[in-house]
């Protein structure tokens, strides 16, 4: 995410592992932060898949639909599905430190 001439757009997922398997905390901006929402991610290799937020259940300023990615080295390469957006994303700090 990113802070422009007067809000914060972009998009923040960060994978954690547990015991029941991978999951991402995602946080979407279009105007103003979304509600961070934790989501199963299904990992094959460097390929992911991140379940779809659903807008009715939250307010996470998400696209209500899944994120296929790969990860690189450098970041994360990826979309929405029917969208471009966001693109690549940098490893890196987070927004909020």
């Amino acid at each position: 995410m990113q802070f422009g001439t007067e809000d914060v757009t972009g998009v923040e997922i960060f994978l954690v592992f547990s015991r029941s398997g991978y999951y991402a905390v995602m946080q979407c901006a279009e105007g103003a932060p979304g509600v961070p929402v934790v989501l199963p991610v299904k990992v094959a290799g460097n390929l992911l898949e991140i379940e779809a937020p659903l807008r009715k259940e939250n307010d996470s300023g998400c696209p209500a639909s899944k994120f296929l990615g790969t990860i690189e080295e450098a970041g994360l390469k990826g979309s929405f599905e029917g969208t471009e957006w966001p693109g690549f994303l940098k490893r890196g700090g987070s927004y909020w430190q």
